[in-house]
């Protein structure tokens, strides 16, 4: 026998977007703007491009990519973080799109 869906689980017309972020403002301005306009049951990916794949370079690269995950508007949409790995950094985040 089926289970039906409570209607306040039902979750559409949900959407992906991806923010890219050099933590420049303009570029946490991009990811908060693009929070702002989510809407329930979205996932917005806030994304940061790192070629130098350090240990150290992606705890720092994480830790500051979760802060700024924090301070953005979620309105029901989920957040996520994550660091793209590959050179050149602007043709990583184009094929991340």
């Amino acid at each position: 026998m089926p289970i039906a869906s409570h209607p306040e689980h039902v979750c559409e017309g949900g959407m992906l977007a991806l923010a890219a972020t050099d933590f420049s403002p303009a570029g946490n301005d991009a990811a908060a703007w693009a929070a702002s306009h989510l809407k329930p049951c979205s996932r917005l990916l806030v994304a940061h491009a790192l070629e130098a794949a350090s240990d150290e370079a992606s705890t720092a690269t994480s830790d500051r990519l979760s802060e700024l995950a924090r301070g953005l508007p979620a309105g029901g949409a989920t957040i996520e973080t994550h660091i793209i790995r590959a050179k050149p950094s602007w043709e990583a985040i184009a094929n991340e799109a």
